[in-house]
């Protein structure tokens, strides 16, 4: 899709629309007044002929400036860390409510679970006009936030896999 197409596609989208597929390489051709209040778009790119996610989340606009939804949702069937997927959300969580309080820039908007899933999603304020720099900032913040979650998650593995080596190694 070109540029032009896009803003036509971007101006004609409303509040009730789907998200507005963006490739990364057109970000840097949108501000935030091309995007109409209400409207997001998500980052992706075609890759025979279906939308793969580059990000999980969607930028918006709130007029001046870009604002990220970014999602930490996963289905609990297809989770397999060893840590679990209620205390990797909840660190996540964690980080959300603590960045909050001493940044300031990001606030949590969704946490719940049901038998399937569970949901997380926080806003990330970028005081960015353009949607590139809207969305490498929204991947910086992102990234800080769920950089503990994973480190947890990391040192779990190891210990169970110490654990394993231990097992099975021959009792003496």
């Amino acid at each position: 899709m070109d540029i032009k197409t896009l803003r036509l596609r971007l101006l004609e989208s409303t509040e009730e629309d789907e998200p507005v597929p963006v490739e990364p390489a057109l970000l840097a051709q949108i501000d935030a007044d091309d995007l109409p209040r209400g409207v997001s778009i998500w980052i992706g790119t075609f890759e025979g002929g279906v939308m793969r996610s580059e990000w999980e989340g969607q930028l918006l606009s709130n007029g001046a400036t870009f604002l990220a939804e970014a999602e930490a949702t996963s289905h609990r069937k297809y989770w397999s860390s060893p840590l679990g997927i209620e205390p990797y959300i909840g660190l996540i969580r964690a980080a959300v409510e603590q960045r909050h309080r001493s940044v300031g820039d990001v606030e949590l908007t969704q946490n719940d679970a049901d038998d399937n899933m569970v949901f997380l999603t926080y806003l990330i304020r970028t005081n960015q006009r353009n949607a590139d720099a809207a969305y490498r900032h929204a991947i910086t913040v992102r990234d800080a936030i769920e950089a503990s979650a994973r480190s947890v998650e990391q040192e779990v593995e190891r210990a169970v896999a110490a654990a394993h080596a231990r097992l099975a190694s021959p009792m003496s």
